[in-house]
């Protein structure tokens, strides 16, 4: 049993006073105070009366005005248009009083959607100690849309050191390690170098990397290429058979040398 249960406001006065100072903690919406006032009580028949009083005295906003109010603070607050709907939805606000709400708050303080995201992003003085990523998440997140911080980004000055996170991970990645580790998932050199040039990885030694790779035994292209082959059943003794085998292994980045040594020993 929970030794601490909830105090139960039974007489209107209390239950009244307990309104008024959820009211004066933040605003709630009508649906939102009465839910939380009928937990509050045994008697369920106060809360109306006192949900009246509390619109007659002014705490308590009708639907009309808390989406006034709140589409308001979130446009001051350089929030996006959906994202200001969105939150207003949250409370549970139909979408009547959203549109006249947002409209309304829109004229009042003069809100214009592109000038809160220029200064949003002005937030972010030094683009490389940041990812393009992580501003785009941001900004989807206050509401903006993707297609308008990117326009917005690419009209700064500094926009060439905006990198995303696939691009810092490739700048940064060690070419070798790379091309073993595709290798080993029995990927063939020009689809490896496709992959990681996908990757933003460095590509412009690949061909000496790859070569010394060969050379002390690292990867074995003519090897992989066999196995590759062996995990299917193709008839190599069949012209069409042996085309298919050829297509296959060419899409999985395996040289003509490769294939046609791979078709022999799989032929026996």
């Amino acid at each position: 049993m929970n030794k601490f249960k909830q105090k139960k406001f039974n007489q209107y006065e209390q239950l009244l006073n307990s309104a008024i100072g959820s009211l004066s903690i933040r605003d709630h919406t009508i649906r939102a105070l009465r839910e939380k006032l009928l937990t509050k009580t045994d008697k369920p028949d106060l809360v109306q009366p006192v949900l009246d009083r509390c619109l007659e005295f002014g705490y308590l906003k009708t639907d009309d005005k808390f989406a006034v109010h709140a589409a308001s603070v979130g446009f001051r607050n350089d929030y996006g248009e959906s994202r200001v709907r969105s939150d207003l939805k949250k409370h549970g606000i139909d979408a009547h009083h959203i549109d006249n709400g947002v409209a309304t708050a829109m004229e009042d303080v003069g809100y214009d959607e592109q000038i809160s995201l220029v200064r949003r992003l002005g937030a972010y003085h030094d683009l490389t100690l940041v990812t393009r990523d992580a501003i785009e998440s941001d900004m989807t997140k206050y509401g903006f849309k993707r297609s308008d911080v990117d326009r917005h980004l690419r009209d700064r000055d500094d926009y060439s050191k905006l990198k995303t996170k696939a691009q810092l991970k490739g700048e940064s990645a060690d070419l070798e390690k790379e091309i073993v580790k595709l290798a080993k998932k029995g990927k063939g050199g020009s689809l490896i170098k496709m992959e990681l040039r996908a990757k933003f990885v460095d590509v412009s030694e690949f061909d000496r990397v790859l070569s010394e790779l060969e050379a002390d035994g690292s990867v074995d292209f003519f090897d992989l290429c066999v196995k590759a082959l062996e995990k299917k059943r193709y008839d190599l003794n069949d012209y069409k058979g042996r085309s298919t085998a050829y297509g296959f292994l060419t899409q999985k980045g395996f040289n003509k040398d490769q294939i046609n040594h791979a078709i022999e020993i799989v032929k026996g």
